[in-house]
């Protein structure tokens, strides 16, 4: 099952993790497969004799990197294929799993060591977007700081998801009697005037809809919290953070953002990133429009721009633009941006649909007005 056993899938955070096929399945994640599900018919659940966590090689060099895949995930595979699922309890789980990795660390098993450290998150909270950190190691304080510098066991004390204003680079570490557990992870957070709003999009996202919240989401399943306004641009390790569109001349080859600020406000800048990545058929918008209106109704444009890219000669490559435009009052925002353009089928990418020369996909993150 793709969201749960796939152990050649990312377990932290892309970014900073080893390069692998993609995806994001973390130890809680996996450890919330539950292979017979309630609703299952009582014959089927008869015939359902087993689970079996996928590991596919193509990114794994070393003896190392199979173990940083499939442990400690696998441990969390075997707990779920002899445990009933009402049975199976997380928090009991973790405590476990301290002493296995002292057994894993003893047999010299190279196993990935998320579980000592921060997972940094955002979600919408009753209309208000909030930063949520969360360590698996069991009774483990977290401590954070929001300006780039690395955390101590002195520094704040994460008690409860909590706001934040404009950016800010969120560090952030796993402490156990002042002593600090696994490394320090960061995420760089932007709040602006759209954070956390719902939003609209002509033609409608696509098979990746953003970044998720919470362990046992499958992926897109989060309806409150949505990726272009979750307050965290987008990268070039993962797709999973980044929002697909599909563009062609039926959409006029344009994607159309809409949002309400739900009150007006003075705005003078907006900001939006795009990927580049050829070879999965995307290419980065060649051109953006700011309108805005007071009614909803008449909007009038007060940016519009076109863009000569750089592409770099291998691999990925994220753009961020930024339109800036006299002070105006607003309160609904549209923003329209263009298609990167065309593709030479098997030459840019690889040839499995008919066709020389197809559109390219759209991939954004973040949209953000200020």
């Amino acid at each position: 099952p793709s969201p749960y056993a796939y152990l050649d899938q990312y377990q932290e955070e892309p970014e900073t993790a080893p390069t692998t096929i993609g995806g994001y399945q973390t130890l809680k994640k996996t450890y919330s497969y539950n292979p017979v599900p309630d609703d299952a018919d009582e014959l089927v659940k008869k015939h359902i004799i087993g689970v079996q966590g996928n590991i596919w090689n193509e990114y794994m060099q070393s003896d190392e990197r199979r173990d940083y895949q499939a442990f400690p995930r696998a441990v969390a595979l075997a707990e779920t294929g002899w445990t009933q699922n009402n049975r199976k309890n997380w928090n009991s789980f973790r405590s476990r799993m301290v002493e296995d990795f002292e057994r894993m660390d003893a047999m010299n098993v190279k196993a990935c060591r998320n579980f000592f450290d921060v997972n940094i998150n955002t979600h919408v909270y009753d209309g208000t977007l909030k930063a949520v950190l969360e360590t698996f190691y069991p009774d483990a304080e977290i401590r954070y700081t929001t300006d780039g510098s690395a955390p101590t066991a002195k520094s704040e004390l994460y008690t409860q998801p909590f706001t934040w204003e404009g950016y800010i680079d969120l560090q952030a570490a796993a402490f156990k009697n002042s002593k600090m557990l696994g490394k320090v992870n960061g995420k760089k957070l932007y709040a602006n005037l759209i954070s956390g709003k719902q939003y609209t999009t002509t033609p409608h996202w696509g098979w990746m809809s953003g970044d998720i919240f919470g362990e046992n989401d499958i992926l897109g399943a989060d309806t409150t919290t949505l990726g272009l306004t979750n307050g965290k641009r987008g990268n070039i390790a993962s797709f999973t953070p980044w929002v697909a569109f599909s563009l062609n001349e039926k959409n006029n080859n344009e994607l159309v953002f809409s949002v309400d600020l739900e009150k007006p406000a003075t705005i003078s800048k907006v900001i939006f990133g795009t990927l580049y990545n050829p070879a999965f058929r995307v290419l980065p918008a060649s051109a953006a429009r700011v309108e805005v209106s007071t009614n909803g109704k008449e909007f009038k444009e007060v940016a519009q721009t076109s863009y000569t890219r750089e592409y770099p000669e291998h691999g990925r490559k994220m753009f961020t633009d930024v339109l800036e435009f006299t002070p105006t009052e607003a309160r609904y925002i549209k923003v329209t941006l263009k298609s990167g353009g065309t593709l030479r089928n098997g030459i840019d990418c690889r040839k499995d649909s008919p066709g020389d020369i197809i559109p390219s996909d759209l991939y954004v993150d973040e949209i953000e007005v200020y």
